[in-house]
């Protein structure tokens, strides 16, 4: 029953080496509950039916405390969890690591932050959604994104 209701996949035959874990995108960190819901679409998160509890912990801390300093370990002690199986939840139940994840989670704030009306500089907008160093703000939301910060806020919304 509890292979049945946890890893139904084992029941069927699947090898863990037969599934190729999903890249989330944005939707799929709305979904998770990562991107916090002021910054997500207007539809609503889904719930965490399904993943567990320790992630489903996390992502509610890193909901509310992304722009923090905040690692693995931190996270971990607030979702009452181990590090490494934290970091196995993260990578077997979303497909990504924490690191990504929050990297992601950032620059979708940053993305929010630049299409609003305010003309805020792009390093106030690095440092309110959490990143310290311009530079890696400016090459991280480049690779995510496609172009960089001020592109995107030069480009009218679709």
């Amino acid at each position: 029953e509890d292979l049945l209701r946890h890893a139904p996949g084992l029941m069927l035959g699947e090898t863990v080496a037969d599934a190729d874990p999903p890249v989330p995108d944005g939707e799929a960190l709305q979904a998770a509950g990562a991107v916090p819901q002021a910054v997500a679409s207007t539809t609503p998160a889904p719930s965490h039916d399904g993943l567990h509890d320790g992630l489903k912990r996390a992502l509610a801390y890193l909901k509310d405390h992304a722009a923090e300093p905040v690692t693995l370990g931190d996270l971990a002690r607030q979702a009452h969890v181990s590090q490494s199986h934290l970091g196995f939840l993260f990578r077997s139940e979303l497909g990504t690591t924490f690191k990504l994840l929050l990297q992601q989670q950032r620059i979708e704030h940053a993305k929010q932050l630049l299409r609003g009306g305010q003309r805020l500089r792009i390093t106030d907008v690095a440092l309110q959604v959490g990143f310290g160093d311009l530079s890696h703000f400016e090459k991280s939301f480049r690779r995510l994104v496609g172009v960089s910060p001020r592109s995107y806020r030069r480009v009218p919304e679709q």
